[in-house]
């Protein structure tokens, strides 16, 4: 299922070398019997607010605009791709990175627009507290996370971007891309 993400970035501004661990992939399964009480135990499969307008099944959602006129339509389907868990900010807690992939088609169009985001939640008194949203390039092949700072290597360019949490803006920051 999920695991932690090993943090071997040597990120002082970033290192020569650079290791990052590809993203796990989700697996879908029996929902758990009883509520979350961390957030390794968070059903993502089935997380409300995550997909377009409703709830995931299956880790998917799918939504179909003005399908009941009878003519092409809008559809907007958003999937969760994987989810991994690393402690972003030092606290000795984990936070949850998930990736989640957004794949419209609009009228009649037979190629979607496809978009890619890193979710980063929290847990907060015993509930999912959203931190961020990163964007991303599709897919995201690696995925680094040390000292407040989060590393993608993403797109059919494998270009990286890194993100720095700021716990005093409780916001993510984009920095320049490494040389």
């Amino acid at each position: 299922m999920a695991r932690t993400i090993a943090a071997t970035l040597g990120l002082g501004l970033l290192a020569a070398t650079a290791h990052a661990a590809p993203p796990t992939p989700l697996v879908c399964g029996a929902p758990p019997a009883a509520p979350p009480r961390a957030i390794t135990a968070v059903d993502w499969c089935s997380l409300d607010g995550l997909g377009w307008k409703g709830r995931l099944v299956d880790g998917h959602s799918e939504v179909h605009l003005y399908s009941d006129l009878g003519k092409p339509h809008d559809t907007i389907s958003t999937r969760i791709v994987s989810v991994d868990y690393a402690d972003l900010d030092g606290d000795r807690r984990p936070e949850a990175f998930v990736v989640v992939e957004r794949a419209t088609w609009t009228g009649g169009r037979a190629e979607p627009s496809v978009g890619t985001d890193v979710v980063v939640y929290a847990w907060r008194r015993g509930a999912l507290a959203r931190l961020g949203e990163l964007p991303a390039g599709t897919p995201i092949t690696d995925l680094t996370i040390r000292r407040r700072v989060v590393a993608m290597v993403s797109g059919p360019d494998a270009a990286t971007t890194l993100h720095r949490w700021s716990p005093r803006a409780k916001a993510f920051v984009a920095l320049p891309p490494p040389r």
